[in-house]
């Protein structure tokens, strides 16, 4: 891998030699030279049986497989088409048809003209489906998990789109279900949640009836009412997501 003090214009495919500043018995100051397989890389450390299987995978792959390559390693972030125009220096009509068969193959995803890697999307579908499970197992009376708190839960890098499109995924396939802007397990049943809100609604509607303008904190209305605070404070979130209190 070189590392260089200043940017250098290059793709993959270019040749280069090196040259140091001692000269060498037999060549001089040239110190070697290949062709680059790959730009825009992350760096490796100085030894890593791990970074020249990678080097040796790239060097090796086809275009196809090149295009994959380069936008499952930008991970949850994606690749926008130019993007991976300008890291792998393909004509248009090349890169055009390698995206779209691998869209047809589903080993990428596609949204609008950017892409997501297939196995990354499938990491991340195992986050979302793990989040929302155990939002259900420590707030059982809550519909969902707010959209917006999911997606603090993936990777930050994650563009809006392919979360969306995440989310969407998984509804179709009924595994998650998406209404508003929360986002449930359609096994989570709200049934004795409704029961238990329906012996407190009446009491708790007449008490902030009687309140008015001046009704005490959430925190301080299971004292008012006498009754057990975690029935109290349930009873209130179904109130309010049934907007029959704001």
């Amino acid at each position: 891998q070189l590392r260089l003090e200043t940017p250098l214009a290059a793709l993959p495919g270019d040749r280069f030699v090196v040259r140091g500043f001692v000269p060498q018995e037999h060549y001089g100051t040239t110190l070697g030279g290949g062709q680059i397989v790959r730009v825009h890389a992350p760096k490796h450390r100085r030894a890593s049986s791990e970074a020249a299987q990678t080097l040796a995978n790239w060097a090796s792959a086809d275009t196809l497989s090149r295009v994959g390559l380069e936008i499952k390693a930008a991970g949850p972030a994606g690749l926008a088409r130019t993007a991976v125009l300008a890291r792998l220096g393909l004509g248009q009509g090349e890169l055009a048809a390698a995206l779209d068969r691998l869209v047809k193959t589903r080993e990428l995803v596609a949204v609008d003209d950017a892409y997501l890697h297939a196995e990354v999307l499938a990491t991340l579908e195992a986050i979302a489906i793990t989040a929302v499970r155990a939002f259900h197992a420590s707030e059982p009376h809550k519909e969902g998990l707010p959209r917006q708190e999911l997606r603090s839960k993936l990777s930050s890098a994650l563009p809006a789109r392919f979360f969306d499109a995440l989310i969407a995924g998984l509804a179709r396939n009924a595994t998650l279900v998406s209404e508003r802007d929360v986002v449930r397990d359609p096994k989570h049943k709200l049934a004795e949640t409704h029961r238990l809100a329906s012996r407190l609604a009446g009491t708790i509607l007449g008490r902030f009836a009687e309140w008015g303008l001046s009704p005490p904190r959430p925190q301080d209305v299971p004292a008012a009412l006498r009754e057990p605070a975690k029935d109290v404070l349930t009873t209130l979130d179904v109130l309010v997501r049934e907007k029959r209190l704001v």
